[in-house]
């Protein structure tokens, strides 16, 4: 009886969580069309609080601080947004229309192209529907293979061998797709420059002298991590030393 009762509970206390986010998402749904968007910040910021994610969540307020003009953080949150759901297309047009706006015009090292058609092709769904892909055609791959050893006839043992290898390495494909993906949902080696402008040392020292300068909205790739600095590396290859406070990662 008191397993019931807990389970009772905390299906209670998860509905009522959910109904609660719902209503502070619709609340920041209409400070937004009100174009109050600095309290629709704060609604959708409330829920990210209360570690509530959603890709729709990070598309909604990265709007919101696109249109009051935080490029960091608005670009910050499509990235976010972007790892939820690859290859959203509003999110994507979005980053390109928030990243056109930075001070910053960098051009990256050019990518072999199997390697980016590679990142392309994983990009396209999340690591969960790979995943989902991969275990039915693994499945189906089981099934035909049961059929193979169960029939005698000799057209049928064929056919069902021949199905039951293709979609074996097929599913083999996906997995490898899925990896790919997590792998990039998971990693923390990505930032965004938060600070309006921020001078990039040569070494993680105030006293060093400056490599170049970043301004807000800039991706860069963490290298390195020493107390309070990070070693970053640019789209086109150039590295330094920047305060950890100036960059968030995604």
């Amino acid at each position: 009886m008191r397993i019931i009762i807990g389970i009772l509970s905390v299906f209670i206390w998860q509905s009522m969580m959910a109904i609660d986010a719902n209503n502070a998402f619709q609340k920041g749904n209409k400070y937004f069309e009100a174009q109050e968007y600095g309290k629709a910040i704060e609604a959708y910021d409330s829920l990210l609080m209360l570690d509530y994610r959603s890709w729709q969540l990070y598309y909604n307020i990265a709007n919101a601080y696109y249109k009051t003009n935080q490029l960091g953080e608005a670009i910050l949150h499509f990235e976010r947004g972007l790892r939820l759901s690859p290859g959203n297309k509003d999110i994507e047009y979005n980053l390109a229309l928030s990243k056109a706006k930075t001070v910053d015009k960098i051009e990256a090292i050019p990518e072999f192209f199997l390697s980016r058609f590679w990142k392309k092709a994983a990009a396209t769904f999340h690591s969960d529907s790979w995943a989902i892909v991969f275990s039915l055609l693994f499945f189906m791959s089981c099934i035909l293979f049961a059929l193979f050893y169960a029939t005698r006839e000799k057209g049928v043992k064929k056919l069902t061998l021949s199905l039951s290898v293709l979609l074996f390495f097929m599913s083999l494909f996906f997995i490898l797709l899925a990896n790919k993906q997590l792998e990039s949902e998971q990693r923390v080696d990505s930032a965004i420059v938060m600070s309006e402008n921020e001078y990039i040392k040569f070494a993680p020292s105030e006293s060093s002298k400056d490599a170049f300068m970043l301004h807000e909205g800039t991706k860069v790739s963490i290298l390195d991590v020493l107390d309070e600095w990070c070693e970053i590396r640019i789209a086109d290859g150039k590295r330094g030393w920047i305060p950890a406070s100036s960059i968030e990662v995604i």
